[in-house]
């Protein structure tokens, strides 16, 4: 049979491990679902969602502008500075081919509540303010 100290021990390890391992960062760091707005030249601010996968060394995902989904067909992350790129293109009927490109920077990258992407979204040319929170 144990003794209570090492019952105690056992348990105080167990804990330890469990609240390490409850503040350990899962996968790659854009991972996720990230809201918030941006501001077109001249406009108002308006909803963007941006869902990142990574997989086979590889990160995808869409930006949702309203109910539009638009491909990221090319995503870059620069570990030494956390600066992101998202390149994506949609084709409109109407438009003909829209490009969009998101420059930015991760910020809080240790916060699972405040990690944010800060930079720029670029329309056609047009660059506007651009910040999303990762949900």
């Amino acid at each position: 049979m144990k003794s209570t100290a090492t019952r105690h021990a056992a348990a105080l390890v167990s804990f330890w491990l469990l609240g390490a391992t409850a503040f350990a960062q899962h996968g790659h760091p854009l991972v996720g679902s990230w809201s918030g707005e941006w501001v077109p030249p001249g406009g108002e601010p308006q909803r963007v969602l941006v869902v990142l996968e990574y997989e086979n060394d590889t990160v995808s995902g869409s930006i949702y502008f309203g109910t539009r989904r638009v491909p990221i067909r090319r995503a870059l992350l620069e570990p030494d500075s956390w600066a992101v790129r998202l390149e994506a293109s949609e084709n409109r009927n109407d438009d003909g081919v829209v490009d969009y490109l998101i420059e930015g920077r991760i910020e809080n990258l240790g916060s699972t509540t405040e990690r944010t992407i800060t930079g720029s979204l670029v329309r056609n040319g047009e660059r506007g303010d651009f910040r999303v929170v990762m949900n």
